[in-house]
């Protein structure tokens, strides 16, 4: 099968790059918008992992009465989590035939599907969190095993969350 390349139809590609970029921009992202989750942008040769990291400290102030020292608040590490970022592909076929025999709304259609499958694959992997927030992995629609947990080792809807040691 003779597929797109940019080398065959280059005006194409680029006009391919940006149907499918309007699309990704259309698509709701309501879970990654929502507040719940954090959006970490990873930026081109900086890795694949990165730790994230709590720190501890004191919620609220202590009474200081005149003349007094004030209370020395405690700010120490607490848990920290090691997340591995993958990569997702859908394999888009557009053949000679598409391009040859006036099949442009399936191109293009084929497009803007691509576009929003790498959104909705995001929402999905997130909604995951809370789907499965009993547990601590799941297994993913390609049978890989992701791992949840939280800092503790434990599952995010757990009553017993354990506390770091405060340090003195």
């Amino acid at each position: 099968m003779a597929e797109l390349n940019s080398v065959q139809l280059s005006d194409f590609v680029k006009n391919a790059d940006i149907i499918f970029l309007k699309a990704q921009n259309e698509a709701p992202a309501i879970f990654r918008t929502s507040g719940l989750c954090k959006v970490v942008p990873i930026a081109a040769n900086s890795g694949n992992t990165r730790e994230f990291s709590e720190i501890d400290g004191n919620e609220y102030l202590s009474y200081k009465g005149e003349g007094d020292a004030a209370v020395h608040g405690t700010v120490q590490q607490g848990y920290s989590n090691t997340m591995t970022a993958v990569r997702q592909a859908n394999n888009l076929a557009i053949t000679w035939e598409m391009r040859n025999f006036n099949k442009y709304p399936e191109v293009v259609s084929r497009l803007t599907g691509a576009g929003r499958q790498g959104v909705n694959s995001i929402e999905l992997d997130l909604t995951h969190r809370f789907t499965f927030g009993t547990v601590t992995t799941y297994t993913d629609r390609d049978g890989r095993t992701v791992a949840i947990d939280c800092g503790d080792d434990l599952q995010l809807f757990y009553t017993a969350h354990l506390l770091r040691e405060r340090l003195e």
